[in-house]
């Protein structure tokens, strides 16, 4: 039996409720998601050691962090955390080679040069760090997070203070930092796109306690969820690898189906991930010609979920690919007369796609 990565079972009272977690996690990333106030941040400081008010037991990686009962507690310069806050906290007064190499538990040339590869830092080695976009000082944070050999990655929000254009230049790098390394992390955050890309679960949180937990797009497409993240548009995450490209679109590889896509900055042969927003997933109940949307697809329905107003439904493509979500009103679900089980067709314009990278 494997020892779980992560295990919390305490309580931490805050000003409005007692955060009370009990999880175990044996995957690599686990997202947190939930509304502001909800207590996402106190739990990772909790896990972090700095809230000595919290009450219970964390282990991770079978080492015993805190255990109240028995009188345990490490503090957290022992637990060989990285921690990214969402306020980056580099020093203005030092560059960014300088910044990378503070609070480093050893030195390790070849694990720093190849922090710096992975996250594009070479050419800022010497600037200061007031110089640096937000992108930048955002790299360098994760760049010294991971030259502290952590034996854990926690990263609150760390794409919140970055507009779409960035969010979309840094998420490559952080999924970069997970197919590199086998940390384990906890990873805050309100954006869909950000948890499906990152996440193997994600856990809800309101008002302390968990509300569900599971893989990312079944938490995050329950109706309950759904409503905060539509505001901003939900999003689905499709892995695809790029197979040719002419002056004004690619063609990309998604399972056995090929799709048009916008030009990636990817070479062919590449793999990359495209975002698919779900209100612009148009359900057709048989095969359409003759449309300009360039993109169909078959898939079966898994799941309808929703209430009178709108219709949340969950279709598979194959086996072997990340399920999708679709948005429809509640009107033309029955005027289609939808059914679990049944095979529908997606059908989306190439325009209606975002890539990430």
């Amino acid at each position: 039996m494997s020892v779980p990565r992560l295990k919390l079972q305490f309580e931490l009272p805050l000003d409005s409720f007692d955060l009370e977690i009990d999880f175990k996690f044996e995957q690599q990333v686990l997202g947190i998601f939930g509304p502001s106030g909800s207590g996402k941040t106190s739990l990772l400081e909790a896990v972090a050691g700095l809230r000595r008010a919290a009450r219970g037991r964390i282990t991770c990686g079978g080492q015993v962090w805190l255990d109240t009962h028995k009188h345990i507690f490490r503090p957290p310069e022992a637990r060989a955390i990285g921690y990214v806050p969402q306020e980056h906290l580099l020093f203005s007064h030092l560059d960014v080679l300088q910044n990378l190499c503070f609070g480093q538990r050893s030195h390790n040339a070849e694990l720093l040069q190849e922090i710096c590869q992975l996250l594009e830092l070479e050419p800022l080695l010497t600037r200061n760090v007031t110089q640096l976009s937000g992108g930048e000082k955002q790299r360098v944070a994760l760049g010294r997070a991971l030259n502290s050999q952590p034996k854990l990655l926690l990263l609150d929000e760390p794409l919140a203070a970055l507009d779409g254009t960035l969010r979309r230049k840094i998420l490559p790098f952080l999924i970069r930092i997970k197919e590199r390394f086998s940390l384990p992390m906890l990873i805050i955050s309100h954006n869909p796109v950000e948890l499906q890309a990152l996440c193997d679960e994600v856990i809800a949180i309101k008002a302390g306690k968990i509300q569900r937990s599971g893989p990312a797009l079944e938490v995050l497409s329950a109706p309950e969820l759904y409503d905060e993240e539509a505001a901003t548009g939900f999003e689905n995450i499709l892995p695809v690898r790029v197979r040719a490209q002419d002056a004004h679109s690619a063609r990309a590889d998604y399972g056995t189906h090929q799709l048009v896509i916008p030009i990636p900055a990817a070479a062919i042969g590449q793999n990359i991930r495209i975002g698919l927003p779900a209100h612009e997933l148009l359900i057709a109940i048989h095969p359409i010609k003759g449309l300009s949307a360039r993109n169909q697809i078959a898939a079966t329905i898994q799941r309808i979920q929703g209430d009178t107003q709108r219709k949340i439904l969950t279709v598979e493509v194959a086996p072997d690919l990340p399920q999708l979500v679709a948005e429809l009103t509640h009107e033309a679900c029955e005027a289609l007369e939808l059914k679990v089980g049944q095979t529908v067709y997606l059908v989306f314009k190439t325009s209606a796609l975002q890539v990430y990278g």
